[in-house]
């Protein structure tokens, strides 16, 4: 509960610090302890919450993300000119935007499953040559899916 907290206090002042510090600033990236990240674009409108010891997100793409508090590493604002697709990230990166989530800096072939909440798989992805791979949230029926890549698994609230 405390570290909790403490990430709040501190999520909250580096957005009031980093709208004064820094108004190029359009997204938001949390960098997972396995070496990924996310990036959620300012557009995006996300809404941060706290649920038992997970960090969650909501955005007007009505895509949920969730993430245990224990699997974070940090977060950080940039600014890019182009966009969120734009924003140069290393390793996996995945990105929710306009109903996607979209996998980047893959290796192709690579694999990323979407199982169903009660452990069902229900689609397997490949990345694409350009270790690109993109699940369209509206394949997926309403609820809850998880989403899994190698180190990173993700849960998708599908509204």
């Amino acid at each position: 509960m405390q570290k909790r907290l403490l990430f709040l206090l501190f999520l909250l002042a580096s957005v009031v610090t980093g709208i004064y510090a820094d108004n190029d600033a359009d997204a938001l990236v949390i960098n997972h302890k396995g070496g990924t990240q996310t990036v959620f674009a300012f557009a995006q409108k996300p809404i941060i919450t706290f649920r038992g010891e997970a960090l969650v997100i909501n955005s007007n793409d009505k895509a949920e993300f969730t993430i245990s508090m224990a699997d974070v590493q940090n977060y950080t604002f940039v600014a890019s000119s182009t966009g969120v697709d734009e924003v140069k990230v290393a390793g996996n990166t995945h990105i929710i935007k306009n109903g996607h989530v979209v996998f980047k800096g893959m290796k192709a072939g690579q694999t990323v499953s979407i199982y169903s909440i009660d452990g069902k798989l229900l689609n397997n992805v490949k990345a694409d040559g350009e270790g690109i791979a993109d699940i369209e949230l509206n394949t997926l029926s309403k609820g809850i899916s998880i989403v899994k890549c190698a180190q990173t698994q993700i849960k998708i609230n599908n509204k």
